[in-house]
């Protein structure tokens, strides 16, 4: 966590030059996010880490943030279920509720960020169900996700295999999972390419000093097809088992005969 706070103190976007009340960097600011046609309401701190040294990473929208909703914002998401990972003030959730998925889930491992998602979607009068969600454990969402939002979860060499994995549980066969990271930080490189391994790249978008990709999970034909081949290659790996038991019953029997 020590690592995680630095790394963002590091990429503080929202850094304030200075201010006459100490404590203002501490308090939540109503704000509002234009996504195109849509203006979304939060309340946000002023600054990711305030006067008092408390970590208000979780309640700051993000430039990572800001370019996933503008990518999502020209989808339409009817009738699909979307889940959020590491939602944060869950702008990128509100916009996908309001481009008509019928089931939102932000998601974060912590109770405080997941109360500040709650407000956002309370200011925005739509449904977002906000639900606690630990990468190491994966408890639950298996499989449920037509949809993946993924918004500057990346900080560290560790966090890249937990978040592919976490990816891997939610997502149906066949989803969307949109992820958008900022450029340079340490572990983004290694997931985008465990992401590379585990699923197709269909879209690639710079913006700034951000990259967006868009990929698409395998679809239940294509898991049907490498699981037929997996067992194609154990009935093969079983038949030459049996052709070397064959071999050994020989040789055992050869030897017997010539020590006799």
């Amino acid at each position: 966590m020590s690592e995680l706070r630095a790394l963002m103190r590091e990429d503080d976007d929202t850094a304030s030059t200075g201010s006459e009340d100490p404590d203002a960097e501490d308090r939540a600011t109503v704000t509002t996010v234009t996504i195109g046609d849509l203006d979304i309401v939060t309340q946000e701190a002023t600054h990711a880490f305030g006067a008092s040294g408390a970590d208000q990473s979780g309640n700051v929208v993000w430039g990572a943030a800001r370019v996933l909703a503008e990518r999502i914002g020209g989808e339409s998401f009817a009738g699909a279920t979307v889940v959020e990972l590491g939602c944060g003030c869950a702008v990128p959730a509100v916009v996908a509720k309001k481009r008509g998925a019928a089931r939102v889930v932000a998601t974060d491992a912590s109770q405080a960020v997941l109360r500040r998602a709650a407000q956002t979607a309370s200011l925005n009068d739509v449904d977002v169900e906000t639900r606690l969600f630990d990468w190491d454990d994966l408890d639950g969402l298996r499989r449920e996700a037509d949809v993946v939002l993924c918004a500057d979860c990346v900080y560290s060499e560790g966090a890249a295999p937990l978040l592919q994995k976490s990816i891997l549980h939610i997502a149906k066969p066949g989803a969307s999972v949109y992820v958008c990271c900022k450029s340079g930080r340490r572990g983004v490189a290694a997931f985008w390419g465990l992401m590379a391994d585990a699923m197709e790249e269909v879209e690639t978008k710079e913006a700034g000093d951000h990259v967006l990709k868009v990929y698409r999970s395998k679809g239940r034909g294509q898991l049907l097809d490498e699981l037929a081949a997996k067992r194609g290659e154990l009935a093969d790996c079983r038949a030459c088992m049996a052709g070397l038991k064959d071999d050994l019953r020989t040789m055992a029997v050869t030897m017997e005969s010539d020590m006799q």
